[in-house]
């Protein structure tokens, strides 16, 4: 398991119960743009005290540990996981003795051969550095040019076809992790994790996730896990946007780093596209789970809102989609009225009195300025109702 580089709206029920929701879209990448890309660090912000001449340990600046912890509770977040994951100091004294021992020897390894080797020859090393180094995702680079997280998610090298670091990272009793930063080693402690045993009541835990994903961490290796199944006869089936197949192949099946899972390398997913692009997941023929077949979609998108339409399309963040463009009236009155299915919208205000919605409808209000509910209206059973402030298309 080695990474190396040199590696509002408002919604209105028939039995008035109000609620705000929000295109998940704009959560997606704000969420993203905050607490996952603003939380790089380099070299210079580590500030490691260690020194490999005379086997010092150190420490180095604690805001590191904070933005790795963001980036981890990040995506997990975005997986439907839970985001409070948090570093255990125990942890990460253990792990930085294992950093020390890396940086001496200017190698890495998970000290799993006889004896520990080949780490129990090394020079600084030590029983709590052995110990981390066999429970923890270990990755080599210069940190003024890549990040551990970013590492993890790529899983470059055939060896980490099966993801392991990755799905470490997404398992779901996952807790307490212990960590350590370097200049040149990152030792992230993952074993032994049970904290959150009610996590094993999600439906699956896919990479990347359902809905709309940050195009920088979707990369070419994907995994679909739900705890205990098994993915022995597991088919996947990506198709794109036209409905035609995306070619992958399977990597691994039921392999134990983290919830069983399968894994596949799909080469063609399209990150760069200035649009978002949507790609539907079927996986199928589980077995020991609660449905043999899972259908999902993953919505590869630009971290920017509102994103950018093709011609004659406007996003609107009521659909959560680009949606043809419309001429609206300056304003809109709808009076004595019986209303049924439809998106009513008006470039400056939109007036409703003396009118009611019919049973089972589903109605939009959109307005530039304002949207006005006067007296005697209603809904009836069954019918939805969403008000929002939208630019008109």
């Amino acid at each position: 398991m080695k990474v190396k580089f040199f590696i509002l709206s408002i919604l209105l029920l028939a039995n008035y119960y109000l609620a705000f929701a929000q295109c998940n879209r704009a959560n997606v990448i704000n969420d993203y743009l905050i607490n996952y890309k603003a939380n790089d660090f380099t070299v210079n912000e580590l500030n490691w005290t260690g020194n490999i001449n005379n086997c010092f340990v150190g420490n180095y600046n604690n805001s590191v540990n904070t933005k790795m912890l963001k980036r981890i509770n990040f995506l997990r977040r975005i997986c439907a996981l839970n985001d409070d994951v948090v570093f255990l100091e125990s942890l990460n004294a253990q792990c930085r003795e294992a950093n020390l021992m890396f940086e001496k020897n200017g190698t890495i390894s998970h000290c799993l051969g006889s004896n520990n080797a080949p780490c129990n020859t090394w020079q600084c090393t030590s029983s709590d550095a052995i110990f981390a180094a066999q429970r923890s995702n270990i990755s080599f680079a210069d940190w003024d040019y890549h990040d551990p997280i970013d590492l993890y998610i790529l899983e470059e090298g055939t060896f980490n076809d099966g993801v392991p670091h990755l799905k470490w990272l997404l398992y779901s009793k996952a807790k307490t992790f212990g960590n350590a930063v370097s200049p040149s080693i990152n030792t992230l402690y993952i074993y032994n994790n049970f904290g959150n045993a009610s996590m094993n009541e999600k439906p699956y835990i896919a990479f990347p996730p359902a809905g709309f994903v940050p195009a920088p961490i979707v990369k070419n290796k994907w995994f679909f896990a739900i705890p205990n199944a098994s993915f022995s006869n597991a088919t996947v089936n990506i198709k794109d946007e036209n409905g035609n197949n995306v070619a992958l192949t399977i990597a691994t099946r039921n392999e134990t780093f983290g919830d069983r899972a399968i894994t596949w390398i799909v080469n063609n997913i399209d990150t760069d596209n200035l649009y978002d692009v949507k790609y539907t997941v079927t996986v199928s023929n589980i077995t020991n789970a609660p449905f043999s077949s899972y259908t999902y979609s993953v919505i590869v998108a630009q971290p920017i809102h509102p994103p950018p339409c093709a011609p004659n399309l406007v996003w609107s963040d009521v659909d959560c989609a680009c949606l043809n463009e419309v001429d609206c009236t300056q304003n809109l009155s709808i009076n004595n009225t019986n209303i049924t299915t439809a998106t009513y919208q008006a470039a400056n205000q939109l007036t409703v009195q003396n009118s009611t919605v019919l049973p089972n409808q589903n109605i939009k209000f959109l307005a530039t300025n304002r949207v006005t509910i006067n007296s005697q209206f209603s809904i009836n059973a069954g019918s939805s109702l969403k008000i929002d402030i939208q630019s008109c298309p």
